[in-house]
């Protein structure tokens, strides 16, 4: 019997990426959702507040004027049949719509049980014949995801183990390769290979190590946990967030001018896509800081993201975030060693 998942459930196997979604004032885009409505009245669509809550509406019910205020600050999500996009910006009046999740490393067919090479099936969701046709059957959605680089749980990573130093060592090569073909400002360049150093520092948590099944820890230290896996608890933390606070004790770090180290902590915090402008309230901790600690770190983000965005822009801003996630997403998916081929 296949599994029932709600969205949430849907939203944990597959998290938006910073690629899936588009920023719009709030006036803007509802004009486009009228559009939209006006199309596909009864089309379902995703309200997503910041706690990851998820209400399922109507294009219709979206484009309810009196109804307006609760999209502020809220992530809409929609299906490629709804339309809406035109040249990857949001346009109501178009009909048509990429499907933006479909990744190398993540894939979605219907009626094909058979996972891709190198990937594994995370859900079948089936769906119902029409009531009104008899000789019609139902259908399976069966959604895939990387062996290799996969986000949920039972795919953390690698086949093998990579230890933490050799992941970041990847990242640091790979944020450097593309600085070198970058004509950007050096003091900039610097900065995003800094925030690479730096920017899993906060894997080095016992809490993290365990929930990637390392009960070697301090001895040893894993980026990536392949095939073993803590997996039996789900953990809220975000090795990002407690990035920051070991950031903040680095004596390079503390050498760096004002406007750099914003850069830098910002680059940190949102290289997983959290960040932008906050961490949601459940995520916005660390095992080893004091609650009034957290707090106040927390508070600093959604300031540091507006200032941030007025200096460089926001698609500028966006731009220099890409640069640390393409090594990190890089070095992930191609590690330069495992720990089981260290070991021998």
């Amino acid at each position: 019997m296949a599994k029932e998942y709600k969205p949430d459930d849907l939203l944990e196997l597959y998290p938006l990426k910073p690629h899936e979604l588009l920023a719009e004032p709030t006036y803007r885009a509802f004009k486009h959702f009228e559009a939209m409505a006006k199309r596909n009245p009864h089309e379902p669509a995703w309200l997503i507040d910041d706690a990851g809550e998820v209400v399922v509406l109507t294009l219709e019910e979206l484009a309810d004027k009196d109804k307006k205020d609760r999209l502020g600050n809220r992530t809409v999500l929609f299906a490629p049949n709804a339309g809406g996009l035109a040249k990857g910006m949001l346009d109501g009046t178009s009909k048509e719509a990429d499907d933006v999740s479909e990744t190398p490393n993540r894939k979605r067919v219907w009626d094909e049980k058979k996972a891709p090479p190198d990937m594994r099936r995370i859900a079948r969701i089936d769906f119902d014949p029409p009531e009104d046709d008899g000789d019609a059957v139902g259908r399976s959605w069966f959604w895939f995801e990387s062996v290799k680089s996969g986000e949920t749980a039972g795919s953390r990573g690698s086949k093998f183990q990579v230890l933490w130093q050799v992941h970041t060592n990847d990242v640091v090569r790979g944020t450097e390769g593309i600085m070198g073909n970058l004509q950007l400002d050096d003091a900039l360049k610097r900065a995003i290979v800094f925030a690479a150093v730096f920017h899993d520092l906060g894997k080095q948590r016992k809490r993290f190590q365990t929930t990637l099944g390392n009960f070697g820890f301090p001895n040893k230290l894993w980026a990536k946990s392949g095939k073993h896996s803590g997996g039996r608890i789900r953990d809220d933390y975000r090795h990002e967030f407690g990035s920051l606070f070991d950031l903040r004790k680095e004596k390079s770090f503390t050498d760096l001018i004002p406007e750099l180290k914003e850069l830098v902590m910002h680059l940190v915090a949102v290289h997983h896509g959290y960040g932008r402008p906050h961490f949601p309230a459940d995520r916005a901790f660390d095992p080893d800081a004091t609650a009034a600690e957290c707090e106040a770190l927390a508070s600093e983000l959604p300031r540091r993201f507006a200032k941030l965005q007025r200096k460089y822009g926001r698609w500028g801003l966006a731009y220099l975030e890409s640069l640390l996630r393409a090594a990190d997403y890089a070095a992930s998916a191609n590690p330069s060693a495992f720990e089981k081929e260290e070991s021998q």
